[in-house]
């Protein structure tokens, strides 16, 4: 079977998240069981190849446009990310049209967010498949106006219109699924339920670490309000209040803060004693190759999210990881935690849970061990590339005898 995922996130060169972490393992996974695989991804600058091969799988990246400045023109700049989503949808779909040339495509598996297939067309696969990951319009619910300074209405009418159009839906949570069933009026079995695809053999806990009087609580993502660093520093404080050997470790880009400049430098001029003393390590963005080694330095992972997760790559790895994890009760994540029983799950924006929670786990070595472990089981029966790839490709070849 030759299977495009067209997807506008694809490492190295775009994309270290969740959304391009999954795509890459799912791809190789694809490749692994025998299947040719073609990637139509993004690029943005023009030294990046337009075509290779990486592991067996065929990238083909097309230049993504990039219309931010028009954001300052009256009206018209409120639509800038529609228009830029149309452009690159056309574009993507020519390349597919091109690729179907050279060998047929069975499978076009498009993802949601942006409307990427919004230029498809009959004749450029046989199938035409939406992976829903975090359409637009769900995700802009979130940020506020000086966060997200466009209108979604007109790419949130193109993401539903391609998800309508769609042989096939697929989503990594029955909570997105619901939702997205729902808003789109589909029946409530139109959608299969996938998890995303990890490397469990990767993300794998290290030797096991000796008791210690440090607990090592690990943040990994965006510093920026919508995935919870306001309540992450509202918490700080109370932790260490109450416990002794508590250590915060955290990684990722931070995003401009309210008061001016950006989360990190906030955290820095607020927390500096606790820097000063170890107990807070700011690491700053990482690339993935290297978060193992913070990984398996941790006890316990911590992801309080305001976002409607649709699964949370950030909680899965840690899982995978062997870590407890404290995270938001909010979309997929308790469906990614198997509803607590990998760890603990809080009220999203609730700062007194969260400590709650992060104390309870810190303080009682034998759950950590019972959730960790749970969490290791979890991620390596139902996470791994491999398991998501078998799984995908049963629901295609359904789809393709139907």
């Amino acid at each position: 079977m030759h299977i495009a995922l067209v997807n506008q996130w694809y490492p190295p060169e775009t994309g270290g998240g969740g959304v391009a972490t999954h795509n890459f393992y799912f791809a190789n996974a694809l490749v692994e069981a025998g299947h040719q695989v073609s990637v139509i991804a993004s690029r943005f600058t023009a030294q990046t190849p337009t075509r290779s091969v990486q592991n067996g799988v065929k990238v083909i990246r097309v230049t993504s446009p990039n219309l931010y400045r028009w954001r300052r023109l009256p009206l018209a700049g409120r639509q800038y990310r529609f228009v830029q989503a149309a452009i690159y949808s056309r574009r993507v779909c020519r390349a597919l049209a091109a690729l179907h040339q050279e060998l047929p495509v069975d499978i076009a598996e498009f993802a949601d967010v942006n409307a990427e297939g919004l230029f498809w067309r009959n004749g450029m696969s046989r199938l035409l498949v939406v992976r829903c990951h975090m359409p637009a319009w769900i995700l802009a619910r979130t940020y506020t106006a000086v966060e997200a300074p466009y209108s979604i209405a007109l790419l949130g009418r193109a993401e539903k219109a391609v998800i309508r159009r769609a042989d096939l839906v697929s989503a990594p949570s029955r909570s997105l699924a619901n939702l997205i069933t729902a808003e789109c009026e589909l029946p409530a079995n139109h959608i299969h339920v996938t998890a995303n695809a990890l490397d469990t053999r990767t993300f794998a806990p290290g030797p096991m670490r000796a008791p210690a009087e440090v607990i090592n609580v690990l943040w990994v993502g965006r510093l920026e309000r919508a995935k919870g660093a306001d309540l992450l520093i509202e918490a700080i404080p109370g932790i260490c209040e109450r416990v002794a050997g508590v250590r915060f470790i955290i990684v990722g880009g931070a995003r401009p803060h309210p008061q001016g400049g950006t989360y990190e430098t906030f955290m820095r001029a607020r927390f500096g004693d606790l820097i000063a003393v170890d107990r807070i390590d700011l690491r700053g963005a990482m690339a993935q190759d290297d978060l193992p080694d913070v990984y398996r330095i941790s006890d316990i992972a911590v992801v309080p999210s305001l976002l409607f997760e649709s699964f949370s790559f950030t909680v899965a790895q840690a899982m995978a990881y062997g870590l407890p994890v404290v995270a938001s009760r909010i979309g997929g994540i308790p469906e990614t935690l198997d509803d607590g029983r990998c760890g603990l799950l809080v009220s999203p924006n609730n700062t007194d849970e969260f400590v709650a929670a992060v104390v309870q786990l810190a303080t009682h070595p034998e759950q950590r061990r019972q959730l960790g472990q749970a969490a290791r089981e979890r991620a390596v029966s139902v996470f791994t590339a491999e398991t998501v790839a078998r799984q995908s490709v049963g629901i295609y070849e359904q789809a393709l005898h139907n």
